[in-house]
């Protein structure tokens, strides 16, 4: 393990005991799921739906609303908007298609 994480440095290495076929089996879906996700989202939607997680948007009561993670991020309200919207949008349409 530590030649690994010598050669690919220790950021880029993850350690974890797999002990069961069904843990070993949710690792893998997490990480594909989390993949196809990611493909699809742009690095600016990515960088919204972060701040609006980090920032408490999705809370209810909200502690933050679309303004204040614009001026976070340093984009109008208007784009905060369109990004969230566009996000939800792709990641809701490969959930459903995934159940129907």
């Amino acid at each position: 393990m530590e030649h690994i994480k010598q050669y690919y440095g220790d950021d880029n290495v993850e350690h974890i005991l797999i002990d069961t076929i069904e843990k070993f089996s949710l690792i893998l879906l997490r990480e594909s799921l989390l993949n196809i996700v990611l493909d699809k989202l742009t690095p600016a939607e990515q960088k919204v739906l972060r701040e609006a997680f980090r920032t408490g948007y999705f809370e209810y009561p909200k502690s933050a609303g679309q303004h204040e993670i614009g001026f976070t991020l340093g984009l109008s309200k208007v784009t905060i908007s369109i990004h969230l919207r566009k996000a939800f949008r792709k990641i809701v349409k490969d959930f459903v298609q995934l159940i129907e």
